[in-house]
């Protein structure tokens, strides 16, 4: 299973709502899960992937 797949969204309507990612300080491995995070997103954009995904939601890039 990838993790787009773990993914849920959740919510309703028009509001706007803030989602926050954060890893744990205490946890070591928390730096690295950020990077990793943070690559799977550039690739997606880069493949035109996170803007399909968005779309199903009627959803803007953040990074616009």
């Amino acid at each position: 299973m990838e993790i787009l797949d773990k993914i849920e969204c959740a919510g309703y309507g028009s509001e706007v709502s803030f989602i926050y990612i954060a890893f744990s300080p205490v946890n070591p491995e928390s730096s690295k899960y950020a990077r990793i995070l943070s690559q799977g997103i550039i690739e997606l954009r880069e493949k035109g992937r996170l803007q399909q995904i968005l779309g199903k939601y009627h959803l803007k890039d953040w990074k616009d």
